[in-house]
């Protein structure tokens, strides 16, 4: 019963890496087609592209990733892979996506970064038509990546804010402070309005990660941000400037960020008066949906329907879509929500408590 309203429910998934929820059935297909060195086995295959609880870290987490990024070096895979994305959110009662994905990653057979922003837009686009689904796109750096690239690949989001772009990001491994070793991609970003920032911080590396995001590089979002909890006057920062985070919580778990979902701060988040949207993160690397992360939060962290809803809607309300559009999805979401809830014997009005502006 409440699986079947989680899956019904309107979600917004705002923190969604491409290369991280390709399809394990895709990448063996592609892989035969380009003549890869991978398995041909699926099960094997799917193994290596998967983690579980036995991972140590972030960066053995991330390794999983040097499977799928074999095949998507074509433009043809690139666009059926951001396709499949968005039809796999569809299914998962996902009516809006933020995917992101750092296009430097998929040049290795020459594919200019132009044409791979093309090819995953072309992607999305085709679903969107197809499905009831709206979706954008989040430009990446790495940290481990120069200067140069970075800065290269925030000019690169700039170019295309008329292609599906609507933000920018840094992810990678957490070594380093954004604002020392990247400090000009940001203000590249920053000279745009229409381009929005969200940073990974909080998750390997501790509070002043986060801090660093929010004060000194000015993020609208910051991903993942557990750790922010370490300093407490972080969170009283974060909700003044209504700083919202995207919470992974598998992927927390499989990172050893938390130990246990008893640890996962989602609850202190809320009642603090955050904007929390519960997220994905890498569909296929983590082998989840966004149900079943809802599903995770409700059984162990004890968020009521009402919560769930109030979550979803935050997902709505932090959307880098452009305003007039963010609007018109939230109320719908609402629409369909409200329905939701009274079925299940929950007032709207009492989630939905300060209307939309």
């Amino acid at each position: 019963m409440i699986e079947s309203f989680v899956r019904q429910l309107p979600k917004a998934d705002i923190h969604l890496h491409l290369d991280g929820s390709a399809r394990p059935t895709t990448v063996l297909e592609l892989s035969k087609a380009q003549n890869a060195e991978l398995p041909t086995d699926l099960e094997e295959l799917t193994r290596m592209m998967h983690v579980d609880e036995n991972t140590n870290s972030l960066d053995e987490y991330l390794s999983r990733f040097s499977v799928p990024l074999t095949v998507m070096q074509e433009a043809e895979a690139l666009e059926r892979i951001s396709f499949e994305l968005a039809e796999d959110c569809f299914n998962d009662g996902i009516t809006y996506a933020e995917i992101r994905f750092s296009p430097y990653l998929h040049v290795a057979k020459g594919l200019a970064l132009d044409e791979i922003m093309v090819a995953v837009w072309t992607g999305a686009q085709r679903a969107m038509a197809q499905y009831s689904i709206v979706c954008r796109f989040i430009v990446c750096g790495l940290r481990h990546m120069t200067a140069d690239q970075v800065d290269e690949l925030a000019r690169l989001a700039l170019r295309h804010l008329d292609h599906g772009v609507v933000a920018f990001d840094m992810a990678g491994s957490e070594r380093g402070l954004i604002s020392q070793t990247h400090p000009t991609a940001i203000e590249i970003v920053h000279s745009n309005p229409k381009l929005r920032l969200t940073l990974h911080s909080g998750e390997a590396a501790g509070a002043e990660s986060v801090r660093d995001s929010i004060v000194e590089c000015r993020a609208d979002r910051i991903g993942h941000g557990v750790r922010m909890r370490e300093d407490p006057t972080l969170v009283t920062l974060a909700v003044g400037r209504r700083v919202a985070l995207e919470m992974c919580p598998t992927s927390n778990l499989q990172t050893k960020t938390v130990l246990s979902m008893s640890d996962w701060p989602i609850r202190q988040y809320l009642d603090a008066g955050l904007p929390t949207v519960i997220c994905t993160d890498n569909r296929t690397v983590s082998n989840i949906t966004l149900t079943h992360e809802y599903m995770l939060v409700h059984e162990q962290c004890g968020l009521t329907l009402a919560d769930l809803a109030r979550v979803a809607d935050y997902g709505f309300e932090v959307a880098f879509i452009e305003e007039g559009e963010r609007k018109k999805i939230r109320q719908q979401a609402r629409e369909v929500a409200s329905k939701l809830l009274l079925e299940h014997g929950v007032d709207p009005e009492g989630v939905y408590k300060v209307k939309e502006v």
